[in-house]
């Protein structure tokens, strides 16, 4: 049979002592401070690099014979307009765009 440890006289004393000592209370928080306000963030202005072009309302981006446009209407840009919905270029007549079937 094992036998039930038993605490030392000094491990005793060492153990009192730590029940004994005074509790330290945490002082308390300070409020925060009031954050200041954001500022509203600037529309992005079109940009240009090489053959890429990107602008925005509708956002529409072209690289090279390549074009991707996403919005709610279609968009004239340099004379031509494009389907909000694949940003195949669609004539301003159109009622449907010819890729996707999406209602101009």
């Amino acid at each position: 049979m094992s036998e039930t440890p038993t605490l030392s006289d000094a491990e005793i004393l060492s153990l009192q002592k730590i029940e004994a000592a005074p509790r330290q209370s945490m002082p308390p928080m300070k409020p925060m401070k009031p954050m200041k306000l954001m500022q509203p963030m600037q529309p992005m202005q079109p940009m240009k690099m090489g053959d890429m072009e990107m602008s925005m309302n509708p956002m529409q981006m072209r690289m090279g014979n390549m074009s991707m446009a996403m919005g709610s209407t279609s968009s004239t840009t340099s004379g031509k307009s494009f389907c909000p919905q694949c940003g195949v270029t669609v004539q301003p007549s159109d009622r449907f765009c010819s890729s996707c079937v999406h209602q101009l």
